[in-house]
């Protein structure tokens, strides 16, 4: 079965602080996560397996449809928010862990 993303790169970055300063290679993932995780807990698996297979079928209609734009989309696109930021806080840990190695190394 296709996994269908309840909102898109675009979304995030109109709708966010992060306007367009994020990287797509690793946001996208982050929103699949955040949607599985955090959307799927709040929706239930059944209602969260009908609005997957309604948007893969192009098939969505009311009151799913008010219901992805009205309050899943806004509650996704935060929690993929913070899924990116708790990425990118690894990153610069990892970063500043390896400059400290590299410092010791050359004294």
């Amino acid at each position: 079965m296709s996994k269908a993303l309840f909102v898109t790169r675009h979304d995030i970055s109109v709708f966010t602080a992060a306007n367009g300063n994020v990287d797509n290679d690793k946001l996208l993932p982050r929103i699949l996560i955040a949607q599985d995780i955090h959307i799927q807990n709040y929706l239930g698996t059944d209602l969260y397996n009908k609005i997957q297979a309604d948007i893969v079928g192009s098939s969505l209609v009311d009151p799913y449809l008010s219901l992805l734009n009205d309050y899943i989309k806004p509650m996704l696109l935060h929690w993929s928010m913070v899924e990116y930021l708790l990425m990118l806080e690894l990153i610069l840990l990892m970063v500043v862990y390896i400059q400290r190695i590299l410092k010791i190394a050359q004294h």
